[in-house]
């Protein structure tokens, strides 16, 4: 009695044959199956059929009985109704718990109900009679039906037709094909055609090899049904089946065309274009004062027609036009075509910008006929990607999962990742971006190196992606510092894309301003110096809009600002502190000079190394070779504005090296040099 979660044990199973169980299936895909009651030994339950039937499972120590209302189970026969609850207990998972009462080996009996409150059930049959009667059973049921009764024949005063429903065929998955009879007049002529009436036992006995072929293949493996009768209606073939059944059903020039909706095209012949398709397209018509119209057309080659001209489009892939039924293909777009049939011509409000814009954001969309000079642009550049992480809602997930909306920005517009569009149109710009599946790709898959997991979402039939918030963190700030754009809790973080700085000389003294750019947003050295002064890592660059600081920049650059002085939100830096500055600009890779600053950092550029100086003639006094050294290295500090300290040996003649740089500057023209001492000097 052992059995899997999805099957029945074979005890139960043998007792219902297949047309049975298929029967029953039918019930549970329409949920015609209630349980109302349901104890540890029993289970009833209703199903609701052309009235309502109960069945109810028992089992006792030994024994399993199910029993039905309906006239089948009356005469001591399984049903469809009684499957039908089997395999509904099963699927809820009340039934295995019942049946482990009954122990491994129990015998099963199917019947009417019985009264459950006596003392046991009724005695089981033997095997060999319960094989008997399950035999006979089936039998009766699967007894095949001849494809041809022997006594019947085809009148000679009638031929076969094939009728293509074409209102049925509006509504139905393909080409509905009813079989027909025309009947020959006193004159020879033949008359309207209609349904068949002479039987399907007539129709198998056509005459004709051709129409047997088609019998076959329209009855197929298809089953006879039970109350005698082989199907001659409401055959729908499908665009597979054009080349193979269609084909031959219209070679034998008796397809005929019913329609009670248009009747002045009722009973005419159709014949099969087997040519290339009719293709779906859209085209926009401008008009004298300048209004726009929207429309269909249908293209092939080097004809057209209007989509509105076609007895019938079907969504399988097909078209009924001209005489004929041809293939037709509608891009994936057939609500669209169904629209424009039943309203030809769409004016257009406003530009052709807005319809553009929703044209290029259907998941499948026609191409597109513009008037001369609608001119728009095309881009093929990668997009940007961008990742919105929110609080996820599935209930199985943990609470320590977020989730990520993936997107790509081409331009000033955005398309989600899920989105099956070949292109997306920038109104504003007026721009065709054709999207760049390679580059999404790689971002997606960049993602999931990064911790991201992916999971298929039935109700959506989408993936979701999501991840731990433990690494968010983590993510955000590397997808910033990599260019993506990131968003979490409403906020948006950039990283860094962008330093510029630019050098204004003054009179004695050096102006730095520096920029970082976030985006298109430009945020002052001074503010992000700030801010990493007070221990951030990131700063508030715009009204939800956050900047990921460039910390170890930043702290490479802070003690080198930080001898400067703050002016204006710029750093000013004496002369004396060029070759500070120009250190500080060897970290920046966009300088703006100004041409003072750019000759002095030439000359400090080009210089190699002190050169003793000789004293002016006007010095009274002589010099030895270490004091010319010293000199020199006196006129070093002078010429680079830099402060230093003479610090020789007692007695190796400091204040005439001095002297001597004084009597220089005086030759030279310079102003007075105040010369500070001690009192006691």
């Amino acid at each position: 009695m052992t059995t899997t979660h999805d099957e029945l044990p074979r005890a139960l199973t043998r007792l219902f044959p297949l047309t049975i169980r298929d029967r029953g299936e039918q019930y549970l895909a329409r949920r015609a199956v209630r349980v109302v009651n349901e104890t540890p030994s029993h289970v009833q339950a209703v199903v609701r059929g052309s009235t309502e039937y109960v069945v109810e499972v028992d089992a006792r120590e030994g024994a399993v009985l199910v029993s039905c209302t309906c006239p089948y189970a009356a005469d001591g026969h399984s049903c469809r109704h009684m499957w039908a609850v089997l395999r509904e207990t099963l699927r809820s998972g009340t039934l295995l718990p019942l049946l482990k009462i009954s122990g491994g080996q129990p015998t099963v009996s199917v019947g009417p109900p019985v009264h459950r409150d006596g003392p046991s059930l009724p005695p089981p049959d033997p095997d060999w009679k319960r094989a008997f009667d399950t035999a006979h059973r089936q039998m009766q049921l699967t007894e095949p039906y001849p494809l041809a009764d022997q006594h019947a024949s085809w009148p000679a005063d009638h031929r076969l037709v094939y009728i293509v429903n074409l209102d049925t065929s509006e509504h139905s998955t393909g080409l509905v094909i009813d079989i027909g009879s025309e009947r020959r007049a006193g004159d020879d002529s033949w008359g309207a055609p209609k349904c068949l009436s002479l039987g399907s036992a007539a129709w198998l006995a056509a005459p004709d090899l051709h129409d047997k072929q088609i019998a076959e293949m329209l009855l197929g493996a298809e089953p006879v049904a039970a109350s005698g009768s082989a199907r001659t209606s409401g055959f729908v073939i499908g665009v597979r089946a054009f080349p193979t059944t269609l084909h031959a059903i219209c070679e034998t020039e008796r397809c005929r065309v019913h329609s009670i909706t248009r009747p002045e095209i009722d009973g005419g012949t159709l014949r099969l274009d087997d040519r290339a398709a009719w293709r779906f397209r859209l085209r926009v018509l401008r008009d004298n004062n300048g209004a726009h119209t929207l429309t269909g057309v249908l293209v092939r080659d080097n004809d057209e027609m209007a989509l509105a001209e076609p007895l019938l489009v079907h969504s399988a892939g097909f078209l009924v036009a001209r005489g004929v039924i041809a293939q037709f293909d509608h891009v994936g777009a057939f609500p669209l075509a169904a629209e424009l049939r039943h309203t030809p011509s769409m004016p257009l409000d406003g530009e052709l910008s807005e319809l553009l814009e929703r044209l290029h954001a259907l998941p499948r969309m026609p191409e597109l006929d513009l008037p001369e000079g609608s001119l728009i642009g095309e881009s093929n550049i990668e997009p940007v990607p961008s990742v919105t992480f929110g609080i996820d809602v599935a209930s199985w997930r943990q609470r320590n999962v977020m989730s990520l909306a993936l997107e790509f920005c081409y331009g000033t517009t955005r398309i989600r990742a899920q989105s099956t569009a070949p292109t997306l149109f920038d109104r504003q710009a007026r721009m065709l971006h054709h999207r760049h599946r390679d580059a999404e790709d790689r971002a997606r898959s960049r993602l999931l190196s990064l911790g991201a997991k992916g999971s298929w979402n039935v109700m959506r039939r989408e993936y979701d992606l999501f991840i731990a918030r433990d690494k968010l963190s983590a993510l955000i700030a590397t997808l910033a510092q990599e260019g993506w754009e990131t968003r979490a809790g409403g906020v948006t973080y950039r990283a860094p894309s962008e330093i510029r700085a630019s050098v204004q000389s003054g009179i004695d003294w050096f102006d730095l301003a520096g920029f970082v750019r976030f985006g298109d947003i430009d945020v002052s050295m001074a503010s992000l110096l700030q801010a990493r002064k007070l221990g951030r890592d990131v700063i508030e660059i715009a009204p939800g809009v956050v900047g990921l600081l460039p910390i170890e920049w930043l702290d490479r650059l802070g003690p080198l600002v930080g001898t400067a002085e703050a002016i204006d939100g710029m750093a000013r830096f004496k002369r004396s502190q060029l070759s500070l500055l120009d250190a500080l600009l060897a970290t920046m890779p966009d300088v703006d000079l100004d041409d003072t600053f750019k000759r002095a950092r030439a000359e400090l550029a080009g210089f190699d190394h002190v050169e003793p100086a000789t004293p002016p003639d006007t010095f009274r006094g002589t010099l030895r070779e270490y004091q010319r050294e010293g000199l020199g290295w006196l006129h070093f500090l002078r010429r680079f504005e830099l402060g230093g300290c003479l610090a020789d040996d007692m007695g190796l003649g400091k204040t005439v090296q001095v002297l001597a740089l004084l009597e220089a500057r005086r030759v030279e023209g310079h102003r007075p040099s105040l010369v500070v001492v001690p009192r006691s000097l």
